[in-house]
């Protein structure tokens, strides 16, 4: 997505906003977004960020179940 993670917590949460995303929760140091990532429909992405400084922690993309890609590559499993 081009986004800079060594950034201030609400700067970065905006521009996943701007990108598209929408913002389904939030707390004082979480926000969950939801919407196209790495071109899957459907993901959740969770942002944290420190306490004090707000600056972003982690970010967590959560890809959808796909039962076809499940059957093509459980032999992986």
């Amino acid at each position: 997505m081009g986004l800079d993670l060594n950034s201030n917590f609400e700067t970065f949460c905006n521009k996943l906003k701007e990108k598209g995303l929408t913002l389904e929760a939030t707390k004082l140091t979480k926000k969950e977004f939801t919407g196209m990532f790495a071109g899957y429909n459907n993901c959740r992405i969770l942002v944290t960020c420190t306490d004090n400084t707000k600056v972003v922690k982690s970010v967590e993309v959560i890809f959808p179940y796909k039962k076809d890609e499940y059957e093509r590559n459980k032999a992986w499993f």
